[in-house]
């Protein structure tokens, strides 16, 4: 029987529609980096439609991800998060770079610096029928291997003529269907630090609402402001208010102590003045001094 040998054209296509898949797979690796360090290991995976993601290194889950909601492994404790993110635990190689959106062939990434070097040659790759293609690196004096899979689409292997990548799928199935906990985690969550929850946007309009109940209506020169950071489950925040001179101003629980307030930030401003009232700890600081009168009007009209 003979083969049709497909283009180029049209392995890049059954390659994007391999984002529709569901599959599994494992991915051995060996990357030499520009240092000559060597990065070598091997990931388990399992991918569906829209986006979704399951990464193990040797049975531990480092990524879950169903669409914009991800659960990420980073010291020692599992992490939600929201929106795009990058791991550097799944760097250098990793099973995002061999099927869907942001692999190696996607026009953002390695595809738009290379050129096909000849027609594409069949191929096996561990018992399946495969497509080679030689690809010339525009930005590198060398050439990259990619075999796509003749019946998915994957990337089933690549590699560079100076040897500092090889990697290759092993264990691919695909299925109809995969469980819906094969992309959820219902294990233990690690609480968000206050870099992630800044990112949050029910976060940032908690903290804006904070900021706006917390700023004074009188200043010598009149008020505006800017949140820098807040907790809206306890009630601390840090602004920056738009005034004659700069100032900020932050309250924390009274009898607690501060916990969002930069060094930084403090060591800005020569002056600085402290009260509190029946609820909250607040400090003012200011580039230049203001008189008692000021002082006291600006805590008045909080």
């Amino acid at each position: 029987m003979t083969v049709s040998t497909p283009s180029w054209v049209e392995l890049m296509g059954r390659h994007a529609a391999s984002d529709m898949l569901y599959t599994s797979a494992a991915l051995s690796y060996r990357y030499v980096a520009r240092t000559g360090d060597v990065d070598e290991g091997t990931w388990e995976f399992w991918h569906g439609p829209g986006n979704q993601w399951r990464i193990e290194r040797s049975g531990q889950p480092i990524l879950i991800r169903n669409g914009e909601l991800a659960f990420s492994w980073r010291d020692g404790e599992m992490h939600r998060n929201t929106g795009h993110i990058q791991l550097h635990l799944l760097k250098p190689i990793s099973p995002l770079l061999f099927v869907g959106p942001e692999s190696f062939l996607s026009p953002s990434t390695l595809s738009k610096n290379t050129t096909p070097a000849r027609s594409p040659i069949e191929t096996y790759v561990n018992g399946r029928r495969a497509w080679s293609m030689i690809m010339n690196s525009t930005s590198h004096e060398e050439n990259i291997e990619f075999v796509i899979d003749d019946e998915t689409g994957l990337i089933l292997r690549t590699g560079s003529s100076s040897d500092k990548l090889y990697a290759e799928l092993t264990d691919v199935n695909t299925y109809e269907n995969l469980p819906d906990e094969v992309f959820d985690w219902e294990g233990a969550i690690a609480p968000p630090t206050v870099k992630e929850r800044s990112r949050d946007p029910e976060h940032l309009r908690q903290v804006h609402e904070m900021a706006e109940g917390a700023t004074p209506r009188y200043w010598p020169t009149g008020v505006s402001f800017t949140p820098i950071s807040g907790d809206p489950d306890t009630g601390e925040l840090v602004m920056s208010l738009h005034v004659n001179g700069h100032a900020s101003l932050a309250r924390w629980p009274l009898g607690a102590q501060p916990t969002l307030l930069d060094r930084q930030l403090t060591q800005r401003y020569p002056h600085s003045t402290e009260w509190s009232d029946d609820r909250w700890a607040w400090r003012l600081m200011t580039i230049s001094a203001l008189d008692e009168d000021d002082v006291r009007r600006v805590q008045k009209s909080i």
